[in-house]
């Protein structure tokens, strides 16, 4: 374990991270992580048609397992296909490692061939974006290009120079772990009761629901019960609640219900939990609400 190439380094911090899969087409830039995952068995390649149907799948799989998800490109186009999913990904934070190849370091701002500006193409799309350029960078850089994406619930890149991915990397043991729990937060006690305090005193409060709810449903259900408020859902909380449930009143906006549209224009409070509902047009004009996501 102690002389290992970054590559298979890489593939044992994935593991410790939850990683189950890995969804990708192989590709020059990126034969030797290929080459990895087909030698050990914790991790399975997914090879996919298309590398933005590759980060598509790696983020289905992240908002359906709440575990870090990993796709893969090689370098050049390989890479920029990936972008599509994984604002995808990022819009709906959930969690996803994207790793593209990249010419050898030599090439880099020469203008190569399929030589693309990797830093400055994911820059925006990601929450952590580094580049390998030595085969000591990996433990650290590995561990926190996961860490990165668990903290906060989005996406995070690492490319690797095609010469430096069949490096072997000294005491690829010594490395910190990671660490998967994340912290709770709550609100100041003062603004839970000036909340409690608007909702309690509301003749006709509505709850809209997002998938953030995914997770209290029952917790969801027994407020909407306590208020006497109809729930209306976002389209991807759509499983949270049936359509015959008593509470429900359906979605919102152009593909919503009309009974959830009257409610909303003849609330007087409106409850948003875990949704960040971007149609404006929808809201009630001039009501209060309390958003907590």
């Amino acid at each position: 374990m102690s002389n290992r190439t970054i590559c298979e380094n890489l593939l044992d911090i994935l593991a410790e991270a939850g990683v189950k899969h890995i969804f990708g087409i192989p590709g020059d830039a990126i034969n030797d992580l290929v080459e990895a995952i087909r030698n050990q068995d914790k991790i399975t390649f997914i090879q996919v048609r298309h590398e933005e149907a590759g980060a598509f799948a790696a983020s289905a799989r992240a908002k359906l397992t709440e575990r870090l998800a990993v796709c893969v490109s090689t370098a050049g186009p390989g890479a920029i296909h990936l972008l599509n999913g994984l604002y995808d990904t990022k819009l709906d934070q959930a969690l996803v490692l994207a790793i593209t190849g990249q010419v050898e370091t030599e090439y880099i701002g020469t203008d190569y061939h399929q030589e693309v500006d990797l830093y400055t193409l994911f820059k925006d799309v990601t929450v952590f974006n580094e580049r390998i350029m030595n085969p000591s960078q990996t433990p650290a850089l590995g561990v926190r290009a996961c860490q990165e994406a668990l903290a906060h619930r989005s996406v995070t890149h690492l490319s690797i120079p095609t010469d430096i991915t069949s490096q072997k990397l000294p005491n690829a043991d010594l490395r910190p772990p990671v660490l998967r729990n994340c912290g709770l937060t709550t609100p100041c006690e003062a603004e839970l009761k000036r909340a409690a305090k608007l909702l309690n005193e509301s003749k006709k409060p509505v709850i809209l629901a997002g998938i953030g709810c995914k997770d209290a449903r029952q917790q969801l259900i027994n407020i909407a019960e306590t208020l006497s408020a109809p729930i209306i859902r976002t389209l991807r909380a759509k499983d949270i609640l049936p359509d015959d449930h008593i509470s429900s009143l359906g979605g919102l906006g152009q593909l919503g219900t009309k009974p959830a549209v009257n409610a909303i224009d003849g609330c007087d409070a409106l409850l948003m939990v875990g949704t960040d509902f971007p149609y404006h047009d929808f809201y009630p004009d001039g009501k209060p609400a309390v958003l907590t996501r």
